[in-house]
């Protein structure tokens, strides 16, 4: 009976014993959960805090990141990581990011884009104005704006002015799409094709005709009525010409723009559509010659050079013309006048232009309209 007992008591000992035991272990290992929890609260937070100074910092200095997509900032024990982000159009991101203990916290900050001052033109050029025609009549109202000269070599004809710049900044004459690719240069054609397809593709199928072709003529037949969008882009390497017949390939009240890496020549001829639009990007060049009385509403963009030439009818431009490369007036035998147009509509650029907002800080609101943490 006493060896009953005294076994009874060792194990009634032990079990209070492990009782304890798993308590103290239970205690520690809370302790150290707390303790870690503790921790990881304290790095978030201070990952948190530096990824928001990372945003002031830029917000005191916005120009930091306009010749470079990221910049490295130490700070104490640790880095801040700022880039920009300018593939949305419209719209252009500053993400802000910091690491403390093995946490990572980012915050995003959006600035809407304002409508560069090349849209607010009749003309704009990065280039020069050349009048080479022997006989050159025109009338540019409102304002022009170029980064380079007028060079006239003409001896017949009248050149108005309404409002003339020279030499301005390359921001207030030129326009630029976001660097898809850093690596890349943002000036190139690959840049721009990508830009192009990327935005094409977010567009509804049944308003875009992709056509693969070398040469390519608009029809006139009204087959190209409810389309928003025509990029026509030839095999690799090879030159591409899309030819616009005349003023009658839009519809009524159809806003529609044509877009290529080659060149596009515009033979003018007859009254566009009313309430229309006929809007064109052609990176390689853009060549317009008016055989009978026009009118045309719309806006010309080019990388290359704008050629004005055999313009044997009185003819009337209502929109912009871009040309990084240029402006080239040939002969003018009667007048071609043109008049600024606004093309944005309660901001919204015309299909197709979303992308071309410029890619300088001076293009975007002084002041951020969204703040986000998009932490994982």
């Amino acid at each position: 009976m006493k060896k009953i007992n005294n076994k009874a008591s060792l194990l009634l000992s032990l079990t209070i014993l492990y009782i304890l035991i798993s308590i103290s272990v239970g205690f520690v290992l809370f302790t150290f959960n707390e303790i870690n929890s503790t921790q990881r609260y304290y790095h978030s937070t201070a990952a948190f805090w530096l990824a928001e100074a990372g945003i002031n910092i830029f917000m005191k200095n916005p120009q930091m990141l306009d010749t470079t997509f990221s910049q490295t900032i130490p700070y104490a024990d640790s880095n801040i990581y700022l880039s920009r982000d300018d593939s949305k159009p419209m719209v252009r991101y500053i993400i802000s990011t910091a690491k403390v203990g093995g946490i990572q916290r980012t915050v995003r900050i959006g600035y809407t884009a304002n409508v560069p001052q090349a849209y607010r033109n009749s003309l704009s050029s990065q280039g020069n104005i050349n009048i080479t025609g022997k006989s050159a009549s025109f009338i540019l109202n409102d304002q022009t704006c170029i980064s380079g000269k007028v060079i006239d070599k003409s001896k017949l004809g009248i050149h108005l002015f309404e409002n003339l710049k020279t030499n301005q900044d390359l921001s207030l004459t030129s326009l630029t799409y976001p660097n898809v690719d850093p690596s890349e240069d943002p000036y190139g054609i690959e840049n721009f094709i990508k830009n192009n397809k990327d935005l094409i593709a977010g567009y509804n199928s049944n308003v875009v005709l992709y056509v693969k072709s070398d040469y390519y003529t608009l029809p006139i037949d009204g087959s190209l009525s409810g389309k928003k969008i025509i990029y026509v882009e030839g095999d690799a390497g090879a030159a591409v010409n899309v030819i616009i017949p005349s003023n009658n390939v839009v519809a009524q009240n159809q806003n529609l723009t044509i877009i290529t890496p080659g060149i596009v020549t515009f033979h003018q001829s007859g009254l566009q559509a009313p309430s229309s639009q006929l809007n064109i990007i052609a990176w390689g060049g853009y060549n317009e010659t008016v055989s009978a009385i026009s009118r045309h509403q719309g806006i010309i963009y080019t990388h290359g050079t704008a050629t004005f030439d055999q313009i044997n009818a009185s003819s009337v431009n209502n929109g912009s013309v871009i040309a990084d490369g240029g402006i080239v007036i040939g002969e003018i035998w009667s007048t071609k006048i043109f008049n600024y147009s606004d093309i944005t509509n309660n901001g919204s650029y015309p299909p197709g232009f979303e992308r071309l907002t410029g890619a300088s800080i001076m293009s975007i609101s002084g002041y951020p309209i969204s703040w986000e943490d998009i932490s994982n």
